[in-house]
């Protein structure tokens, strides 16, 4: 707690006393002096002659009209001296001011640090709150009913450096507050702040694990998802996929991604396969064979492509040890491409042999395998266990596709072909997808001759 002891009134001058008091009631004269040009030392003459800094009164600034408090003028028009005066003859910090607000007309009610929030003056809060300000829980009242987090009005100014600072102090990203205009209708500050396109404020949120909600009952994936492909608002839509927003969940023709879709803007689309692409896990494991297609003939989407290749290890024992294949010869062109079982599998196969090498207290045979597995390593992996002779392995990285036989889907590779996206040539998957259609196109090309 600051606290500021003020100075003798004995120090103002007799005409300063009198030019005041001539002017009748003390609490007139003060609202009047903090609309006015407010001269710290008047408001400290005032203070000195018992105008009371806790009193309420009706004042107008621009078109709205207020009931508030000489703590809460003098917040909103940025009077931080005058705010100090105030504290130090006993004004409390939690002196509130309302208004009528919304379509619906609420009686929108709050405490001073509320008048910081529109113009994000965050000086002004910081020094509210060195006067014991409360910044956390439900603040602002509609009609009287605790509702509004200061978080949640911050996002919807789109104010990021408020939204940040609050989030420092322990406020709640995903509280659910009523709208102004709307009673029935609830949103978050993730959500308000996405159907408004604040992107820098959605981009704070998820950095502080702020919910993406679930996909709305009646289709359009969720509601923040939704909400910023109406508004067009490219980079909201990128971040919110980026942060695993549920593109792809629910009933065909009422997911987020037919939202997506329907909205026939390719920038939005494309904007959505770089969030995708750059998303961590596997946000793509839900998609349709048609999704890929769909992104694939829209313009400038082609990141889609690494979207469907995660990266993976692929563990292995050798002896007693446990390691994951990170090197390998790879004798033609820039990577080794093959079609076989999944990560899952291996890992699976991993964990059992990990378990029998426990209980045996020995390492399986070195390099074992079954038949179909063996066939597939030697493609990816050739001569995994080989040193040969003039040849050095390289550093790899090992990717799995997502969305399996993609090689052997006609439209997937007449749509690689069409030129939509030039740019599609220098995505790996590209190329790994068109290598394993060559390679087994040559090889039904051989059986055909052979017959």
């Amino acid at each position: 707690m600051i606290s500021i002891v003020p100075t003798s009134a004995a120090s103002q001058t007799s005409k300063d006393y009198e030019s005041l008091l001539a002017g009748g009631d003390l609490v007139e004269q003060l609202k009047q002096c903090l609309l006015g040009k407010c001269r710290s030392s008047d408001v400290k003459v005032l203070l000195e002659l018992r105008a009371d800094p806790n009193s309420s009164f009706p004042y107008t600034l621009g078109p709205k009209e207020f009931m508030g408090s000489p703590l809460t003028l003098a917040v909103k028009r940025d009077l931080p001296n005058v705010v100090r005066l105030l504290f130090a003859y006993q004004a409390h910090p939690e002196t509130a001011y309302s208004m009528t607000a919304g379509r619906s007309g609420v009686r929108w009610t709050g405490p001073a640090v509320c008048a910081t929030i529109a113009r994000g003056n965050l000086s002004m809060m910081r020094l509210l709150v060195d006067f014991e300000a409360n910044l956390n829980g439900r603040v602002i009242k509609f009609n009287g009913e605790p509702n509004v987090t200061l978080l949640y009005d911050a996002s919807y100014f789109g104010h990021a450096h408020l939204v940040r600072y609050l989030l420092q102090q322990k406020g709640n990203p995903d509280t659910a507050v009523k709208s102004q205009d709307d009673m029935t209708i609830t949103k978050t500050a993730l959500h308000i702040a996405a159907s408004l396109g604040h992107e820098e404020v959605v981009r704070v949120l998820l950095a502080a694990k702020a919910q993406i909600s679930h996909a709305l009952a009646d289709g359009g994936g969720p509601p923040e998802l939704k909400d910023a492909v109406d508004g067009c608002h490219v980079e909201v839509v990128k971040l919110l996929v980026q942060g695993k927003a549920d593109v792809f969940g629910g009933d065909v023709g009422r997911r987020g991604i037919d939202h997506l879709f329907e909205a026939n803007n390719s920038v939005l689309v494309a904007a959505a396969a770089t969030g995708l692409k750059q998303a961590t896990g596997s946000g793509s494991s839900s998609m349709l064979v048609e999704d890929f297609i769909h992104f694939l003939s829209t313009p400038d989407a082609e990141e889609i492509v690494n979207a469907v290749f995660c990266n993976c290890e692929l563990r292995y024992w050798q002896g007693e040890r446990r390691l994951v294949w990170r090197t390998a010869y790879v004798p033609h062109g820039d990577m080794n491409v093959a079609v076989g079982p999944t990560k899952e599998h291996f890992e699976r196969k991993f964990q059992h042999e990990m378990e029998r090498a426990a209980s045996q207290n020995t390492g399986l045979p070195e390099g074992y395998q079954d038949g179909e597995d063996e066939d597939f390593l030697s493609c990816l992996l050739p001569h995994r266990f080989e040193k040969l002779p003039g040849q050095s392995q390289i550093p790899v990285h090992i990717f799995q596709c997502l969305l399996p036989g993609l090689h052997r889907d006609p439209e997937v590779l007449w749509v690689i072909a069409s030129g939509v996206n030039d740019r599609i040539f220098d995505q790996k998957g590209a190329r790994a997808i068109i290598q394993l259609a060559w390679r087994e196109a040559e090889i039904w090309q051989i059986i055909a001759f052979a017959l």
